[in-house]
């Protein structure tokens, strides 16, 4: 089948929706599928012509055009129907649903994934004319598609919740997002340890994710302020970039953390491996905002492929990517004091947290990989197909 898939968020952009768009594309290209993705036009460098699929970038539909992105996604979706006449078209997360909506005379079957989030984001944006548009526009979407997915039990939860009225006849199918096993690209720690030699003799913590006050990174600085207080050589690395990063570098330097948490700002992915072989434990702290929660969590799945045990909270979706006391920890949000516990219970535990570390990463093999996730995903186009017959 010929499948065009909108991503209004995709790489080289941080993110689970972003690197969910960009695995439903390779699989599906994988599974003998002709593929074409539409993203936005970013100022980073991106890595398209090494991709196996077809990328085409649309200019003003990144989230810096945050009000009128959607009209010009919509747009270059009519023209790209038009010029490729797919037999699917596939909005990869609620933005691309909203852009869709406007387009009910396209007669290809629709399908959405719907992360929750963008929901969220979209009823609390204000009620600007706009903004109620396109949120009916993604509704309108919603009832006309073939098949609504979601990436987490959660997530089906939440965008029902949100949304009653548009799934009366039309259940969400949970397909998990999943990441491609690929260990040759690990790194072992004593290399990123030569790289850098400021991490010897230190205990590393890492969280990696937007800077936005969901994902709880000021919870984990408070946790680390405590655990520095007791004498621990311990380090905090925060890989990511967002509109809470000058708070959060300004809580640090109050709390004289200037030393212990490290603000790497967005890196690439060879630099990423280095952070994931040097930590000891990766924790991210998330919390339920009014603008966002976490429709699943891919990072802990990223970071117990990596053998690495994890900390999160049992919001949204996180739940479901840990497993509670084999491969990590699931703990109540917004509270420091049982965070720092829970970290100096695993980090005064070496065998225990190797434990959790291959626990995970055995775990995730078995239910969170690419190929899981684009078997599930090409199994709905072939049942697509035979409703078309």
């Amino acid at each position: 089948m010929r499948v065009l898939i909108v991503a209004l968020k995709f790489l080289p952009a941080s993110g689970g929706s972003a690197t969910y768009a960009h695995n439903l594309a390779r699989g599906l290209r994988e599974k003998g599928h002709t593929v074409r993705v539409l993203a936005p036009r970013y100022y980073r460098k991106n890595l398209d012509g090494d991709l196996n699929y077809e990328i085409l970038r649309m200019p003003m539909t990144s989230e810096l055009f945050r009000g009128i992105r959607i009209i010009f996604a919509a747009v270059q979706i009519w023209w790209q129907y038009v010029q490729f006449r797919p037999d699917v078209i596939w909005a990869s997360s609620f933005g691309g649903c909203r852009a869709m909506g406007m387009l009910g005379f396209i007669r290809a079957p629709w399908i959405g994934t719907i992360h929750g989030g963008g929901i969220i984001r979209c009823r609390q944006c204000g009620q600007h004319f706009l903004n109620r548009w396109t949120l009916r526009m993604g509704k309108q979407f919603i009832l006309q598609a073939k098949c609504i997915v979601t990436v987490s039990q959660e997530a089906k939860k939440l965008i029902r919740s949100l949304l009653p009225e548009s799934f009366s006849r039309n259940d969400p199918r949970v397909i998990y997002n999943g990441i491609e096993y690929e260990p040759e690209k690990f790194v072992l720690k004593r290399d990123a340890l030569s790289r850098h030699p400021e991490f010897n003799d230190m205990k590393v913590i890492l969280t990696v994710g937007r800077l936005v006050k969901a994902k709880g990174h000021d919870i984990t600085i408070h946790a680390i302020h405590r655990l520095s207080q007791t004498g621990k050589n311990i380090r905090y690395v925060i890989v990511g970039e967002g509109p809470e990063k000058k708070n959060l570098m300004s809580m640090a330097h109050d709390l004289d953390l200037g030393k212990q948490v490290i603000f790497t700002g967005y890196i690439g992915q060879a630099a990423l491996e280095d952070y994931y072989a040097l930590c000891d434990l990766f924790v991210m702290a998330g919390r339920e905002t009014k603008e966002f929660i976490e429709g699943f969590g891919l990072v802990f799945v990223e970071a117990s492929m990596r053998g690495k045990p994890v900390i999160g909270t049992r919001v949204g979706g996180i739940p479901e990517a840990i497993k509670d006391g084999w491969s990590g920890l699931i703990i109540e949000p917004d509270d420091p004091e049982i965070l720092t516990q829970n970290i100096q219970s695993l980090l005064n535990d070496p065998a225990r947290l190797k434990l959790f570390g291959e626990n995970g990463r055995q775990w995730v093999y078995e239910r969170f990989t690419t190929a899981t996730m684009a078997k599930q995903n090409a199994d709905l186009l072939s049942e697509i197909a035979l409703t078309l017959q």
